[in-house]
Parts: C-alpha cells; sequence; structure tokens
C-alpha cells in the first residue's frame, strides 16, 4: 500500500535495494510502499496470473519455483523477485548439459557429490519433500558449472533428475544428449532413473568441530576412517583451539564419532 493505504497493483511494484535490503517502490511515483501480509486477490491487486508468469519465466521455472518454496503441505509466501534464481539453476543446468566440454576424466569429489545428491533425490521425492530435492540438485549444478569440462553420465544424471521438476527442460535435454543408433530421438521417460552407489556416497573426510568447555574454538577436516586419537591429536594443534588450551589441564576429552565424526569436546580447568 501507499502512504494512504491504497493498495498499489503489483505490475507497478519495483523492488528496489535500500541499505542491503529489497524494498518496494511504485514504478510510476518514486514512493516507497508498505507490504502488508493478507489474502491475494483481484480486489487487492496483489495477484499476478500463473499464465503472466509462465510467459515471462517459462513453466518449468515457475513450477520448480512453487515446489521449492518449501514443504507442500505448509502455506509460504510467494516472492515474485526470487523465482529469477530459480530460473538461473534451470539456465545452468541447460549450460552443463548442453554447452561444456566433455571430459572422459571422472573428478573424485564431483563423482562423491553426484552419487550423495542421487541418493537424497531419490528418497525426498518418494517423502515428497521436494524443495530439499531441488536444493541439492541446486548444489550439484553449482558445483558441476565450476568445472573445465563435465562427464557424459554427469551430464545425463542431471538433467534426469531435474525432469521431474521441469519436464519440458528434461525432455529438451534428454533428446538432445540420447539419440540412438538411428538418429531417432528417445524420449526421457524412456530412460531409468540413476542409480547411486552408497560407497561413492560417502565423504572421503568430514569436517569436525572442536569445542573447549562446551565453545566452539575451531574445526579441523579429518579422514572418515580416522581413529580418535588421530582426531584428538589434530583437534589439539588447531591454532586457535592450542591457544585456548595454554596453561590449563585437560579434565577429559569427550569425542562424539557415530555414525561419522561430529565432535570433540575438551574439558579444561585452570
Amino acid at each position: 500500500t501507499d502512504a494512504r493505504g491504497v493498495y498499489v497493483d503489483i505490475h507497478d511494484v519495483e523492488m528496489r535495494d535500500v541499505d542491503g535490503k529489497k524494498v518496494p517502490f511504485n514504478a510510476k511515483t518514486d514512493e516507497q510502499l508498505t507490504t502488508v501480509p493478507g489474502k491475494m486477490g483481484k480486489r487487492y491487486k496483489n495477484g499476478i496470473p500463473p499464465e503472466e508468469v509462465c510467459d515471462q519465466y517459462t513453466i518449468d521455472t515457475f513450477r520448480t519455483y512453487e515446489m521449492y518454496m518449501g514443504p507442500l503441505d505448509s502455506s509460504k509466501p510467494w516472492q515474485y523477485d526470487a523465482i529469477v534464481g530459480m530460473m538461473r539453476f534451470l539456465s545452468n543446468v541447460w549450460k552443463v548439459t548442453t554447452q561444456m566440454e566433455r571430459t572422459d576424466s571422472v573428478d573424485g569429489k564431483i563423482e562423491t557429490l553426484l552419487h550423495k545428491t542421487i541418493a537424497k533425490v531419490t528418497g525426498d521425492i518418494a517423502d515428497l519433500r521436494l524443495n530439499t530435492a531441488i536444493a541439492a540438485l541446486i548444489e550439484l549444478t553449482n558445483a558441476l558449472t565450476k568445472q573445465n569440462a563435465v562427464h557424459d553420465d554427469h551430464a545425463k544424471a542431471l538433467a534426469l533428475m531435474v525432469a521431474p521438476f521441469a519436464p519440458h527442460l528434461g525432455e529438451e535435454l534428454m533428446s538432445r544428449m540420447a539419440a540412438d543408433e538411428f538418429g531417432a530421438k528417445k524420449s526421457v521417460i524412456k530412460f531409468d532413473w540413476p542409480e547411486f552407489d552408497a560407497e561413492k556416497a560417502k565423504d572421503d573426510e568430514f569436517e569436525v568441530p572442536v569445542q573447549v568447555n562446551g565453545k566452539k574454538r575451531g574445526s579441523v577436516m579429518v579422514a572418515a576412517d580416522a581413529d580418535q586419537a588421530t582426531v584428538e591429536a589434530l583437534a589439539k594443534a588447531d591454532e586457535n583451539v592450542a591457544r585456548h588450551l595454554e596453561g590449563k589441564d585437560i579434565v577429559k576429552v569427550i569425542y562424539v564419532a557415530k555414525p561419522t565424526p561430529k565432535l570433540v569436546n575438551i574439558v579444561v580447568k585452570g
């Protein structure tokens, strides 16, 4: 609403940066507006027909953004400007699968992330946790875009996992990447869902927070199969942790190790 409390048509609202925050303004008058929480409807002029969003950002972007907003069984506010980020994600998927160079070599960290993503997306879809599945796909896509080249299997797995959320994009990508020996295009629904290797999905090392008397003083990277003595030695050698141990007696060391190295808490006195 404007200063008079009159609703301003959403088409005339422009989000601008003010002190690092997005603030609504009337694009016609340059007046700063006030957001009033409440129902959406034509009488309030605060709703945009879905077809307008689809025309501007594509149907796939609209679908994916709605699923990314939060759990299906909870209400969530529509953030019109945030949909741009979802369109950027799908654009990056297109870049990875159709524009990046291919490589026969497999990056170990990317391979681990890929199998972890397949495992998470598979489980999240089954449990209708669609927002966290999309978040995992965004993380994988961002990692792939930072590579100089992408393995063909990684690109195809990404396209197949994106397809349930952005079916038009998934269909186009797979038809481009997977024509048969006669050159015929193959629909995305004809492909098996990617499978993950539980061993490959395991991290080789973990970041373990280190506390001194219950307060975090540092963190160390430890191998997944590191024993307690090794983890404790690394924890005590951390520069900031060591500073909080100077001149004090170690009473005991609490080490939480299962299912993976989780925490080191050094109890001291003096």
